[in-house]
């Protein structure tokens, strides 16, 4: 399950959005900058009635909230129980799972008993008593439109914009003597395609991945709802379709290139790059060269370069612009381009984040000394640099976080840099559809409203 849970854009690492915060401590003045604006720095009190507390910090671990329920549990990792929380905090399905995750709008969430996985309904009864080795819930995974990914087991779900689309199957695994072979069950149950892959993706728009062998020399194809082969298997990789392309590897991990194919099979982008993400608003970032010194840039949905590849590293492309970085990690410097490749923020900053909200977290000084503030489009401060570590915006509400790694405090701003909630939590989470986000305080998790 886990390579599912960093699908999407590639690696979990390049994500700077709803999820991964900047981390580093600074305490360099904000001063230098090629353009200034009057700047925010944020109150100390916000609304009354926002980021109060909706249920209190009780839990020893907690899931984001999904269709008006959350997984919590009681008890340690190892021997800890869990079970599923209301809006109020009350208990409707009491701590008895090794593992939950989220019900979706279906009404089912997958449960582990020991090393089985079944499926409950709301009221917590089985639908499907636990038999699987791994089981993928009928879900299917979602490209938001800022480009951000997530799939059923909620690895993006801390974000108000996270939509998923029900499914009728749902990846199952069996394990026979350690090996799992994995195919797709129906609702009841039953397997509507036999186990018989190594490897599978759920169906995203009637297509799913499958591989055939090992993850070092299986090759992957594209089945159909029933089971039969669209896509002969021939990829050394290959992630699902998302606006009718899917990303596919020729070759190994460290020497292989990727490229583009349509739903018939056919490459629409022959495989040319060292790495390359999906397309996220008709834009997707590549690079040519290896990790330390290539070079990224950008296509569009035909492979034509829009923006030359020649920086040292870029994030993706969000309202038509991205943070890129010029130089190395330590001493390079991040602007951010359009997607003519034109600069509407010259490189000068110490680190930058993915476009948000119309906003862009900054950083100003290095990993050690650097403060974290907000530019626009522009390159207009919004809101000084102040903070050890931040967010991106979503939906007008970001995460910045006031001292260090091990003793600092997070809080919530609004766009203005007013603190919505005073930095006082160990950790914090954005807001989900159901306007409730995760803290954790004293090393309890809670949850507060927006």
């Amino acid at each position: 399950m886990q390579k599912r849970l960093l699908w999407i854009i590639g690696v979990a690492a390049v994500l700077s959005g709803v999820v991964v915060y900047a981390v580093f401590v600074h305490h360099s003045p904000f001063s230098g900058l090629a353009k200034t604006a009057p700047v925010t720095m944020p109150s100390e009190t916000g609304s009354s009635r926002t980021c109060q507390l909706a249920v209190n910090p009780q839990f020893d671990a907690s899931a984001p909230f999904t269709n008006g329920l959350a997984a919590v549990r009681v008890g340690d990792q190892k021997t800890g129980e869990w079970g599923y929380i209301d809006m109020a905090g009350k208990t409707v399905i009491k701590p008895q799972f090794d593992e939950a995750h989220g019900f979706w709008k279906g009404g089912l969430a997958d449960v582990r008993i020991g090393y089985k996985w079944g499926v409950i309904d709301t009221s917590g009864k089985y639908v499907i008593l636990p038999q699987f080795s791994d089981i993928e819930p009928f879900v299917q995974a979602y490209v938001a439109e800022s480009g951000s990914g997530l799939d059923s087991d909620g690895l993006l779900l801390d974000a108000s914009w996270a939509r998923l689309l029900d499914s009728n199957l749902a990846v199952a695994a069996i394990s026979d003597g350690g090996t799992s072979k994995y195919g797709f069950i129906a609702k009841d149950g039953r397997f509507a395609i036999k186990p018989q892959f190594d490897y599978a993706w759920p169906f995203i728009d009637g297509l799913a991945a499958v591989r055939m062998g090992d993850a070092q020399t299986g090759k992957w194809g594209f089945i159909d709802t029933t089971g039969n082969y669209v896509v002969n298997p021939e990829f050394d990789d290959a992630t699902p379709f998302t606006d009718g392309l899917a990303r596919v590897r020729i070759g190994d991990l460290a020497t292989g290139k990727w490229g583009y194919i349509g739903r018939s099979g056919k490459y629409l982008v022959p495989p040319q790059f060292s790495w390359a993400d999906f397309l996220t608003q008709q834009a997707a970032r590549v690079r040519f060269g290896d990790q330390k010194t290539g070079k990224w840039g950008y296509i569009d949905p035909s492979g034509r370069m829009v923006v030359s590849a020649r920086f040292d590293s870029a994030r993706l492309m969000f309202d038509g612009l991205a943070a890129v970085r010029v130089g190395n990690e330590s001493t390079g410097r991040w602007g951010c381009v359009d997607k003519g490749g034109k600069y509407s923020v010259k490189p000068q900053f110490g680190d930058a984040m993915d476009f948000s909200d119309g906003l862009v977290a900054v950083r100003v000084g290095d990993k050690e000394t650097g403060k974290w503030g907000y530019i626009d489009r522009t390159g207009r401060i919004v809101v000084n640099p102040h903070f050890d570590a931040a967010s991106n915006f979503d939906h007008g509400i970001a995460m910045v976080r006031v001292g260090d790694g091990k003793t600092g405090k997070w809080g919530y701003i609004d766009r203005a840099g007013k603190y919505l909630a005073a930095p006082q939590f160990d950790e914090a989470h954005a807001f989900t559809k159901d306007g409730l986000a995760r803290v954790r305080i004293a090393g309890k998790w809670g949850y507060i409203r927006r």
